[in-house]
């Protein structure tokens, strides 16, 4: 009998373990100064899920220094020392590939390296070569009449030929979806050539450098040979959890707010939950906003504020509006699943509780 008991509260006790695993993954996340532990106190005290505490700090995206070292041999090469072959060599150096400075942005040294490798060309003899480089910088709309200061005027009279030439191509429209969409688009090293996919881009004839970047992904480049109107299908992998963590605070510096949408959805595929509560000072008071995947269509669920000292209160009443919103269908229920356990292994226990207490059969044998 005292065997079969632990084996009735064995059932009991897998039931309602089984309840609690079925509660979602949730993650509170404290922005910047917000008091962390008090943010997680709120959510755990307002229950309905697995809570976990994470911080998140607003960072800097790390700066990458332009090739300094390398545009100066170049300029060396050619206006100190007047080597036009070690010129052209310079110009060629993997640092100074002009698509490679557009995917960084980096504008400035893009014109300049092809001014120079321009320059160092046409006054080698190879006016081909110069010709093609100021097409690809008008192309992209870079401005070369600065780094062409000091070029000689026949130079300069090849620069304006070309920009007149690749002002009269046509412009063609170019029709850019992302998977997923709502992607900012960067074109030629410009700093957002568009705020968020699907778009529709004007470009001109020629060669160009598409950027693709979405919060919670890895970023994306194409290399386009525009000749025509035309339609791309860009598709972006997710990033792994440490680059996404990354992307967020990147995303804080830049002025993206806690309770944006975008950077909650990034949130919770970079860290695993099912729900995201963000909480973040605001002035004399602490914010909070919950966001829950299986509703994304409803985009943010709830908002709140309290007091700075009181930033658990914040919390506790952004997961009792998300826990009310609506009655969870009853099949789908922990508690009914809970309760039908319960009632099974009372049964199984009731069983087998009759079963131990019944008499044992008593026999008598009749000897003639």
């Amino acid at each position: 009998m005292r065997a079969s008991a632990l084996w009735a509260l064995v059932v009991l006790a897998s039931a309602a373990g089984g309840a609690r695993a079925q509660e979602p993954r949730a993650v509170v996340i404290a922005v910047g100064d917000a008091p962390a532990e008090e943010l997680l106190r709120g959510a755990r005290d307002a229950g309905g899920a697995r809570w976990v505490g994470r911080a998140l700090e607003a960072t800097r995206p790390p700066v990458v220094a332009p090739p300094a070292a390398a545009l100066r041999a170049l300029e060396e090469a050619y206006f100190e020392r007047g080597e036009l072959q070690s010129c052209l060599a310079r110009a060629q150096a993997p640092e100074l590939q002009v698509d490679r400075l557009l995917i960084r942005g980096d504008r400035e040294t893009a014109a300049r390296a092809l001014a120079l490798g321009a320059t160092c060309a046409f006054q080698a003899n190879d006016a081909a070569i110069a010709r093609a480089l100021f097409d690809r910088a008008a192309t992209a709309e870079l401005d070369l009449s600065e780094p062409l200061t000091r070029a000689p005027p026949d130079v300069q009279s090849l620069y304006a030929e070309a920009r007149r030439a690749v002002a009269g191509r046509p412009r063609r429209a170019v029709e850019i979806v992302t998977d997923p969409p709502g992607a900012t688009l960067r074109v030629d090293g410009e700093e957002e050539t568009c705020a968020e996919a699907p778009c529709r881009l004007q470009l001109r004839d020629g060669p160009h450098v598409l950027v693709a970047e979405h919060l919670g992904y890895r970023a994306r480049v194409l290399e386009l040979e525009v000749s025509g109107d035309e339609a791309r299908e860009v598709a972006l992998d997710r990033a792994p959890s440490a680059l996404a963590r990354s992307q967020l605070g990147h995303a804080l510096h830049g002025g993206v707010t806690p309770d944006d949408l975008r950077l909650l959805r990034a949130a919770a595929d970079a860290y695993s939950s099912a729900v995201v509560v963000v909480g973040w000072r605001e002035g004399e008071a602490v914010r909070a906003a919950l966001f829950d995947r299986s509703r994304d269509e409803r985009g943010v669920l709830a908002r709140a504020s309290a007091p700075a000292r009181e930033g658990e209160r914040a919390v506790a009443e952004v997961v009792a509006l998300w826990r009310g919103l609506e009655p969870t269908p009853p099949l789908e229920s922990p508690w009914l699943w809970l309760g039908a356990a319960l009632l099974a292994g009372a049964a199984v226990a009731a069983t087998v509780l009759a079963i131990e207490l019944q008499p044992d059969p008593q026999f008598s044998f009749v000897v003639p």
